[in-house]
């Protein structure tokens, strides 16, 4: 079909684009008698069509929203009905998701001011030790578990005490070894005593002899029966005074020397720290005593005078 203008202006044709076919809309007989009673005819299937769909729409909506109501009202009706044992447990999971929660908060808090600290291994290459993971800058903390002995605090506390334990008597063993090989001939002479010093003038011990833990007669010597009574004894005490105060007369705890403290990494006691190093160079001052004595049957006194002579 062609339009055609006046003369007078400008005549233009305009070309009618033909009308595309619009495709018909089926739906099922079924649905549509039961939406209008009647298949409709097919001029307004279309119409009818999406009428359908809109009320399919509205009542699905409606009966989701009536189903997440009944949902709703049924947990809120099985709240209200709970027994109280049931209350209880679901309070005590609460309170427990809550716990965990909170343990994991300090956890990560924990580790974070771990490795703030910087602190080192004693065996790099061995990576940090097992402990580091549960406990860190404790006194005494070097890195140094190369067995990963230590796997709890149980084990830690253990492990602490004994130290403690051995440091403290190798401490008065490596102040007395050499003090022995000093006085005790003078003493013993002056009181008109015998000279109980190994030969050769070595504190006596299990490698240099002079200290026998059992008689001729296979029995046990006084002086095994008096070193078996001082350990019981002093485990007694030590067992006693675990869960007291530490014994500090002097309140010497917390003391911390004004330049040497800064050697220390932040937040670690010095006198703890003191306390354990030394009894742990004593444990091999003693040792060393003990193995050097035992294989040049020279006294220590004697091997090494100028740590022991009065000038020194």
């Amino acid at each position: 079909m062609a339009a055609a203008f006046p003369s007078s202006s400008s005549v233009a044709f305009v070309v009618a684009q033909a009308q595309p076919h619009l495709p018909k809309v089926r739906m099922p007989d079924a649905y549509l008698r039961e939406a209008n009673g009647a298949i409709p005819s097919s001029g307004t299937t279309t119409s009818v069509a999406l009428a359908a769909l809109a009320a399919s729409a509205v009542v699905g909506a409606s009966a989701s929203s009536h189903k997440l109501g009944g949902r709703r009202a049924a947990k809120v009706g099985r709240r209200f009905f709970l027994s109280e044992s049931e209350q209880k447990r679901q309070a005590s999971e609460a309170a427990e998701v809550l716990a965990e929660q909170e343990r994991d908060r300090k956890y990560q808090e924990f580790l974070a001011a771990r490795d703030a600290l910087n602190l080192p291994n004693a065996i790099p290459f061995l990576g940090a030790p097992a402990y580091r993971s549960f406990m860190f800058n404790v006194p005494g903390d070097a890195g140094f578990d190369p067995l990963n002995i230590v796997r709890d605090e149980g084990d830690f506390e253990y492990q602490r005490r004994a130290e403690l334990t051995h440091g403290r008597f190798a401490m008065l063993a490596a102040v007395g070894w050499p003090l022995s090989e000093i006085y005790q001939p003078m003493l013993a002479k002056s009181w008109g005593l015998e000279n109980k010093l190994a030969a050769g003038g070595r504190a006596p011990s299990v490698l240099n002899g002079g200290l026998s833990l059992f008689e001729d007669n296979a029995l046990p010597s006084a002086l095994a029966i008096l070193l078996a009574a001082g350990f019981f004894m002093a485990n007694a005490i030590e067992d006693k005074q675990s869960n007291k105060e530490a014994f500090d007369p002097l309140k010497l705890e917390d003391f911390s020397p004004p330049v040497l403290s800064g050697m220390l990494p932040e937040g670690r006691k010095w006198m703890a720290e003191a306390e354990l190093k030394n009894g742990r160079m004593a444990m091999i001052a003693i040792t060393a005593y003990a193995a050097a004595e035992f294989y040049t049957k020279v006294p220590v006194v004697k091997e090494t005078p100028y740590l022991f002579s009065a000038n020194f």
